[in-house]
């Protein structure tokens, strides 16, 4: 059997333990975190529904651009090809931290906004990710500068500089 057969072979038996699994453990399965908010019970037992008869898929920016097209209403890379919008969708808050208009993948922060809004609404569920600048050194979120995280927690030398930069967040968390 050459290896694309058996790749196939493997991923429909995993396909298929993921199914079972996800029947037998979405049974009275609480969040890990006993202290969790409304909202947060809420999307993990919505999760669970989903679960029994769906799969969740995600794409990052998925409403933002796409192959040949970028900022267009409505479109999606994913809804041209299965029918349906994503149900995970991916969101780089990177730059934020700088007060620029765009993300470091170059999606103004005010669509970003727009589209999260537009998600809620469709039931869908928002993730973020934030790759900030170093606020020790100023470098990318890729460099590998030693201490950082030792100077920005309370007491470091740059917790002030952290801090401004989670104020940032939370202005634009709260549009």
């Amino acid at each position: 059997m050459n290896r694309l057969w058996k790749g196939m072979a493997t991923s429909l038996v995993v396909l298929k333990l993921l199914a079972v699994a996800g029947q037998i453990s979405a049974q009275n399965v609480l969040p890990a975190d006993k202290a969790a908010t409304k909202e947060t019970q809420t999307l993990f037992r919505n999760m669970q529904k989903l679960a029994q008869t769906k799969v969740i898929f995600g794409h990052q920016d998925d409403l933002a651009y796409g192959m040949g097209w970028a900022y267009e209403k409505g479109r999606s890379d994913i809804k041209s090809v299965t029918g349906s919008y994503p149900g995970v969708y991916g969101w780089e808050l990177g730059h934020l931290e700088l007060d620029s208009a765009k993300n470091l993948d170059g999606v103004p922060f005010k669509n970003i906004i727009s589209y999260v809004k537009e998600v809620y609404a469709r039931g869908g569920i928002n993730e973020f990710s934030w790759h900030f600048d170093d606020p020790v050194t100023g470098a990318t979120a890729w460099s590998t500068p030693t201490n950082t995280v030792k100077q920005i927690i309370p007491g470091g030398a740059h917790h002030a500089a952290y801090v401004k930069y989670l104020d940032k967040f939370a202005v634009f968390a709260n549009q």
